[in-house]
Formats: structure tokens, C-alpha cells, sequence
């Protein structure tokens, strides 16, 4: 069975935050820190095969809060292409022989490291059955984050020019598409509008 800790995180961290207007969402104050200081904060929790955080945008002040956390930051110049353009610059980081990989978003702060737990588990658990396995929230047939993929995924990642993210690979992949089916909100709740950010509930 692969080792989960064999695992590499991508953290996704370097967009524009243009539905938040004039603000970075990930530097917005949460809890006792930021948003994103709060999304790596569970992440860190759990031993993974690196956790590489791509950052564009406000590099400086995002990498400032990487310096709290055992991350390896990666600076996108190009990241105003796009989250695809983001992914592809996580994944030629990675380790040539990492079995699969995880790629989150900067901005889903009511994440708990259990959560991560539960959701590696599973994946583990599918790769065993489909080495070619994604898998990723679902809640009502709504898609959430973060999302696993077997390392078979990362040729056709590396090479799309989606500029949305993987969401073309995956519809292209449907038969290896594994869903997690949750109800929790925490897969779903990205901070990317003013009102996303007013409504945000407090650390748990």
C-alpha cells in the first residue's frame, strides 16, 4: 500500500484576488494569523513528501508568511496566466518518482488537518484499486478541494493550457474520477468575495 507520507502537497498561493477587490485574500486576517497562514497551519500538521506553495502575486508579503512554516516557496512569475499556469509550476518541482500528489488552494482556511487526513486515506484507498486515481470532494454534485491525483496524471497536467486549473484533465479523466462525498462545508468554502470573507466563521 503507498505510503501516504510518500505524498507531495502543492499549495496554490499566487493569484490576483480579483473578486476581493483591493485586498490579497490570503493575507486578510484570520484567527490569529492569515487565511493563508491558517491553511498551511493544517497542512504542516501532517508529514507529507514535501508541501511546495507557488506565489505570484505579492510575493514578498505572501513569502513572509511562508517564513513561519517548513514550506518550499515557489515563485511564479508568469502567474497571471492563470491557476494553470500555477499547477504546472508546482508540478515541475515535485519529485520525478512522487506516486501521486495533492493539490490545495490558499484560500479554504476552515480546513482541519483532519480533514487532510480523511481525504489522503481515501485517495490511498482508490489507488490501490485504480493506479490512474483522482480524487476529490463532492457535496451534491458540487466539486470542492483539495484534489489527489496518481502520478500517471502528471504528463497530461504539465502539458494542458487550461488556464482554469486541472478542471480540463479531470473531465477528461472521468472514469478515474473518484468522489469523497461529504457534507462538510470546509471542501467548499473559498474566501474569494468581500462577502465569502464577512461570512467566514471563526477558527474551530
Amino acid at each position: 500500500m503507498m505510503d501516504p507520507s510518500a505524498i507531495p502537497a502543492i499549495v496554490l498561493a499566487a493569484g490576483l484576488s480579483r473578486r476581493m477587490g483591493r485586498e490579497n485574500k490570503l493575507l486578510l486576517p484570520y484567527g490569529k494569523g492569515t487565511v493563508l497562514g491558517a491553511v498551511l497551519q493544517q497542512i504542516t500538521a501532517l508529514d507529507w513528501a514535501g508541501i511546495y506553495v507557488v506565489t505570484g502575486h505579492e510575493n514578498d508579503l505572501v513569502s513572509e508568511v511562508l517564513r513561519s512554516y517548513e514550506v518550499e516557496a515557489l515563485y511564479h512569475p508568469d502567474f497571471a496566466r492563470g491557476q494553470g499556469s500555477s499547477i504546472r509550476a508546482g508540478l515541475a518541482a515535485l519529485p520525478p518518482d512522487a506516486p501521486a500528489f495533492m493539490i490545495a488552494l490558499g484560500d479554504l482556511p476552515l480546513l482541519r488537518t483532519a480533514d487532510y487526513v480523511a481525504l489522503r486515506s481515501a485517495f490511498v484507498r482508490a489507488f490501490q484499486r485504480d493506479e490512474r486515481a483522482i480524487l476529490r470532494p463532492l457535496r451534491q454534485g458540487q466539486p470542492g478541494h483539495p484534489v489527489f491525483f496518481a502520478a500517471a496524471h502528471r504528463p497530461a497536467l504539465l502539458a494542458s493550457q487550461d488556464p482554469t486549473g486541472a478542471r480540463a484533465v479531470i473531465k477528461s479523466q472521468r472514469a478515474h474520477l473518484h468522489p469523497f462525498s461529504t457534507t462538510s462545508e470546509a471542501f467548499f468554502y473559498d474566501v474569494d468575495t468581500p462577502e465569502a470573507y464577512r461570512n467566514l466563521p471563526p477558527p474551530g
